[in-house]
């Protein structure tokens, strides 16, 4: 008798288990896709027999868009170590360049950049875009050039 109390016991229990492991759904789309997420916990910590969920869409990443940004940020970055090598301080825009002397260090953050997206690492992408910005302000003000 114990054996069959134990035996029903286990088999509610992996029932309970299965009936919340939502399945993903296929996605054939090509940009969008659904994503449900429970906010319970199997019907737990909520109303008492209901289960809460969340519906969203997730973006398909875009090969195409992505290689365009590939290809800006590393032109960007040959751009500036091409006028470090090739370029002079001589140079004048609307004034006299002044930023000649950081050309390579912008060209390698941009060259950084965009290897970093090239492996889908996002966030040290964007650092290393923000250390740029922030290297120019510090540069140019800090200096007062």
């Amino acid at each position: 008798m114990k054996i069959f109390n134990i035996i029903t016991l286990l088999t509610s229990f992996i029932n309970t288990i299965n009936s919340c492991i939502i399945e993903k759904p296929d996605c054939n789309y090509e940009y969008v896709c659904p994503k449900i997420t429970e906010i319970t916990d199997c019907g737990e910590d909520g109303i008492d027999g209901f289960a809460t969920y969340q519906l969203s869409l997730t973006i398909k990443p875009n090969k195409q868009i992505k290689n365009i940004f590939l290809f800006i940020l590393l032109v960007i970055g040959l751009g500036f170590i091409y006028k470090f090598i090739f370029g002079s301080n001589n140079e004048i825009q609307l004034n006299k360049v002044f930023w000649h002397d950081s050309r390579l260090l912008h060209g390698v953050l941009y060259i950084t950049a965009t290897y970093y997206l090239y492996v889908d690492n996002i966030n040290l992408n964007s650092i290393t875009l923000s250390l740029d910005i922030i290297f120019s302000f510090l540069y140019r003000f800090l200096l007062n050039k």
